[in-house]
């Protein structure tokens, strides 16, 4: 089994892999609910968000920016980022 280099890593972008009209979480009110997914090299990233279509596209691509972002600069996409905190 091949090794992957962090450059490996940091070329394998985040994708949208499905965005659904759902019913809402647990806990949670109201209409217009979409289930997304979104991964990388088999991992995956469940969420949900209320509001239109297009406006929840808008949010998860803005969220696998940040992701892509974080994960060309060396940086763990699932790490918390604790910088600037004392």
């Amino acid at each position: 089994m091949e090794k992957e280099s962090k450059e490996d890593w940091a070329r394998s972008k985040f994708e949208i892999e499905s965005i659904e009209k759902c019913d809402p979480p647990t806990g949670m009110e109201g209409g217009n609910w979409y289930q997304y997914v979104v991964g990388q090299q088999g991992s995956q990233i469940t969420g949900y968000k209320s509001g239109t279509l297009k406006a929840v596209t808008q949010h998860v691509n803005e969220f696998i920016d940040g992701l892509n972002d974080r994960s060309a600069k060396g940086y763990s996409p699932y790490a918390h980022n604790t910088r600037g905190r004392k």
